[in-house]
């Protein structure tokens, strides 16, 4: 899985590992194709974590994924 709370969301995290991290996660999942496009942005003041990619199933099919990520959820 993905460190999330130990090397992701963290004070100093190390972007270029991490964007290793996640498309090699992405791209080793059952069913995906191809990875598309991949975006990967950090806030050091709120650590949050754009990720933005899309991918091509096996089927065929175009995905995409956008969210942000923090180390405490939002309340709404």
């Amino acid at each position: 899985g993905v460190p999330w709370f130990t090397e992701v969301l963290v004070k100093n995290p190390n972007l270029v590992g991490i964007r290793a991290t996640l498309r090699g996660t992405i791209a080793d999942t059952v069913g995906v194709a191809t990875i598309e496009t991949f975006d990967l942005t950090f806030d050091s003041a709120t650590r949050t974590l754009d990720l933005t990619f899309s991918l091509t199933t096996d089927a065929g099919e175009l995905l995409r994924f956008d969210e942000k990520l923090s180390p405490t959820p939002e309340v709404t």
